[in-house]
């Protein structure tokens, strides 16, 4: 039995990535018992009113044995975690394994969701994260 099609409604509030049009490419495997990683990614580059082919390298080497891929629906994150990253790769004095290379990474990410939230919400008012954890229950509860 064949499902029925989602209604147009439900296809119109879609985003073309959702629609499989548009969508990048970034794959990495294990391969050769482990030893080595395969990898797949395009070079496309989508501004949402036009695109280019073979536009732009979609890796960064972070360090020595370190390279990360990317694919995104919006670019303007990558650079900063990247350089986030990359400052956390340069400055650990031990060898990077796997997972400490992940906690750099996920340390990275985390810095600039943080560093969003603030810029996009908190400055308004004047708010740090700290001050808005510390008090913003206070601040912003509703009297009564």
């Amino acid at each position: 039995m064949n499902p029925e099609p989602p209604p147009f409604s439900k296809i119109a509030n879609l985003r073309t990535a959702e629609l499989g049009v548009g969508v990048t490419v970034c794959l990495a495997g294990l391969c050769d018992q482990e030893k080595s990683i395969a990898i797949a990614l395009d070079r496309k580059l989508s501004l949402g009113w036009t695109s280019a082919d073979d536009a732009l390298t979609k890796l960064a080497r972070l360090h020595t044995n370190w390279f990360a891929l990317y694919s995104s629906e919006d670019l303007t994150h990558v650079d900063p975690i990247f350089r986030g990253a990359l400052k956390r790769f340069v400055d650990y004095p031990a060898p990077l394994t796997a997972d400490v290379a992940a906690e750099l990474f996920c340390a990275a990410y985390q810095e600039h969701r943080k560093k969003q939230a603030v810029d996009q919400h908190l400055s308004v008012y004047g708010l740090t994260m700290e001050r808005f954890l510390a008090e913003g229950q206070k601040l912003f509860s509703r009297l009564i």
